[in-house]
């Protein structure tokens, strides 16, 4: 016996078979039970910027969907960046070759299969050459960045003979503090992380005259 099951019933359903011939009909077999499970229900509207340039980092998030274990995110072109996560956030590091319009979306997963789809939210990726003329060039470099919690600072342009080194999260939270003190610009400093969340951080340095702040993605 096949079974199509209506997709719009979840719960409990007891299943037990019985023989007919021509002297009547046998006791029914004692009963099977089958629980049905739903799949994820339809994805929201996706919240995160829809403008961004070359190599910036963004986190694209969704409210959570009923009956979803984990997510898919999808972006098209793939090339227009590498995304991180399977909850409802993601992560987006935007490449630096393809310019113009890519769309997101996601959809609920569980072990039944998958949801809807959400509405597709369009991003325009720009390469930003000459916009915020005035924005300063990084006195520091990061490597690497994503990292797995370790990393080095090399200093450039950022001449200070104390640092004080403090990272937070997105929601403020200081996962790292500390001071170094810097010889030269050729002493980069050895920072290893705390077992924390994968995501973005905010790497902060305070010198004697210099404040500068830079991004940093953990990706275990």
């Amino acid at each position: 016996m096949t079974i199509n099951w209506n997709a719009s019933f979840t719960g409990t359903v007891q299943i037990s078979v019985g023989c007919n011939n021509l002297c009547g009909q046998s006791p029914m077999s004692n009963p099977l039970t089958v629980t049905i499970l739903p799949l994820p229900g339809t994805s929201g509207i996706i919240s995160g910027e829809v403008e961004v340039c070359w190599d910036d980092i963004w986190i694209y998030t969704i409210n959570p969907v009923a009956d979803a274990d984990t997510y898919e995110w999808s972006l098209e072109p793939a090339s227009a960046g590498v995304m991180m996560g399977n909850t409802n956030q993601c992560t987006i590091t935007f490449g630096n070759s393809y310019q113009g319009n890519a769309s997101l979306k996601v959809r609920g997963v569980n072990e039944c299969g998958e949801g809807a789809w959400s509405p597709e939210l369009f991003i325009l990726i720009d390469d930003c050459t000459g916009i915020n003329d005035q924005t300063e060039k990084s006195v520091i470099s990061i490597f690497p960045n994503p990292t797995t919690g370790e990393f080095t600072i090399s200093f450039k342009d950022f001449v200070s003979e104390i640092v004080k080194v403090s990272i937070t999260s997105i929601t403020g939270i200081t996962v790292f503090n500390s001071i170094f003190e810097i010889t030269d610009a050729d002493s980069p400093v050895n920072i290893e992380l705390p077992e924390i969340p994968d995501g973005i951080y905010f790497l902060k340095l305070e010198g004697e005259n210099q404040i500068t702040t830079e991004k940093i993605v953990v990706r275990r």
